[in-house]
């Protein structure tokens, strides 16, 4: 589903601001989700989300108001912000284990995808920091 479908999907946007995002695209290099936010249509928030959803990632808008706890534990074995170099860290809702991010970056990427240590984790996504 691409963002302006899910955005509409979602209540956040109209077909008309859609296809007024869209105009503005054909005439510039931005991304549709930048032209959405400059205009006011969205918060930057609903772009994470909706990479998230597109991703199959979670997205955590409000920390605070989850029931995770950190695992200082696996934080201080794992060392993201040493070995991944992004803002990162581990955290379990209920028994399930998250590691929580504002970016994923090609490197981030490749580490979950090969990194033995990281194949128990779910990734969340929030733009919270």
């Amino acid at each position: 589903m691409k963002i302006g479908e899910y955005l509409i999907s979602k209540g956040k946007l109209t077909e008309t601001q859609l296809r007024e995002a869209l105009l503005v695209q054909s005439v510039s290099e931005k991304r549709l989700g930048e032209i959405l936010i400059e205009s006011g249509y969205i918060a930057d928030s609903d772009v994470s989300a909706y990479i998230a959803y597109d991703s199959g990632r979670e997205f955590f808008s409000e920390l605070n108001s989850l029931s995770l706890y950190i695992d200082k534990r696996e934080n201080e074995e794992l060392g993201f912000a040493f070995l991944y170099d992004i803002p990162a860290v581990a955290v379990r809702k209920g028994n399930v284990p998250y590691i929580i991010c504002s970016e994923i970056t090609a490197n981030f990427s490749e580490k979950m995808a090969f990194d033995e240590n990281l194949k128990k984790f779910k990734i969340g996504f929030s733009t919270k920091r």
